[in-house]
């Protein structure tokens, strides 16, 4: 009976036992698979992570020279057109203090030319008059 017992029982069973392990040895070399590609995805990922973050940093000073550059630039153009700007404001000015002067010497000139014409008017008589015009013209002939 005992026979029988192994025979008909016991090798069914260790057939579906042996069976069994194979199954279970298998889902445990697909689970140790399955963390191996983890872990390298995970190592992958941290990689490309750490390369994103030393990009970002380069970027970052990148910018930030390019930032500092650009506000030289504008401080630069921006003392240079202020330059600009008051030299042409003394050219101005100075322009028109010439031209005020210009002036002024020219209204200056024209009244005391008429106060002379009208001292001269109020002194001098008729001989006085004819001496006078001789010796301007004496005096423009010697020249």
């Amino acid at each position: 009976l005992l026979g029988v017992l192994i025979k008909f029982l016991f090798k069914p069973l260790l057939s579906i036992m042996d069976k069994r392990a194979a199954s279970i040895e298998k889902t445990l070399k697909d689970a140790e698979n399955s963390r191996k590609q983890a872990n390298e995805r995970l190592e992958d990922a941290q990689e490309a992570l750490e390369k994103t973050s030393v990009e970002i940093i380069r970027m970052k000073e990148s910018s930030r020279l390019q930032a500092d550059e650009a506000r030289r630039s504008v401080i630069e153009d921006a003392k240079k057109e202020g330059l600009r700007i008051i030299e042409g404001s003394k050219r101005d000015v100075d322009k028109e203090v010439r031209m005020a002067r210009k002036s002024l010497g020219e209204e200056i000139a024209g009244f005391s030319i008429r106060i002379a014409e009208k001292l001269l008017k109020r002194e001098i008589k008729n001989k006085d008059h004819a001496k006078l015009i001789n010796d301007s013209i004496k005096e423009f002939t010697n020249e």
